[in-house]
């Protein structure tokens, strides 16, 4: 079982990855759920997929599972789970080049060398990321990104970058048809 935890002290939203039969972790998500809750970080919702089926759920309250939610850094994750089916289904390579000499393998390791600032507090006006996010530059996230001047060379240094990703999506996006996301990956895990 995998547990993937995003959000800040107040609101968390896990996505959990399992092979496990229902009955071995139905009880373990209550009492992972309520470890949070001790530690005073408020949990909205939870939810287990195995491809195919929905094997639990938690909310905080009634009627918020029928809600969307904006998955933001979550979107890391699902986003490489779809890359790595395009690379299993042989449209894409780790080692094919994204951009300069960026590879797709260098972008899921959030090593693409841009001169990328993910600040939001520090400062918001010199931000890459609240450009993307909500500047003009939100038209075309893959495309301002590609704009971004390399600082390192590919491979070399860890950055956390929402931009990498984006980028990632724009380089799907122009290999493979439009409805790949949802027909070949989001579509099995009923997202």
């Amino acid at each position: 079982m995998a547990f993937f935890i995003y959000g800040n002290p107040m609101f968390k939203i896990i996505l959990i990855i399992s092979l496990l039969s229902p009955s071995l972790y139905a009880k373990s998500l209550s009492e992972t759920v309520m470890s949070f809750e001790k530690d005073k970080i408020h949990t909205t919702a939870v939810l287990v997929l195995k491809p195919g089926k929905i094997l639990g759920e938690y909310s905080s309250r009634a009627g918020i599972l029928d809600q969307k939610f904006l998955l933001w850094s979550i979107s890391k994750t699902i986003s490489s789970l779809i890359i790595g089916r395009a690379i299993d289904d042989g449209y894409l390579k780790v080692s094919d080049t994204v951009l300069h000499d960026i590879k797709v393998k260098d972008l899921l390791q959030m090593g693409s060398g841009l001169n990328w600032d993910e600040s939001y507090e520090e400062a918001p006006f010199k931000s890459n990321v609240v450009r993307m996010l909500y500047g003009p530059e939100s038209s075309n996230m893959g495309e301002y990104v590609s704009s971004i001047p390399v600082k390192y060379p590919a491979g070399t240094r860890f950055k956390y970058s929402s931009g990498d990703s984006n980028l990632l999506q724009l380089f799907l996006k122009q290999k493979l048809k439009n409805d790949y996301p949802e027909k070949f990956f989001l579509v099995q895990l009923h997202i």
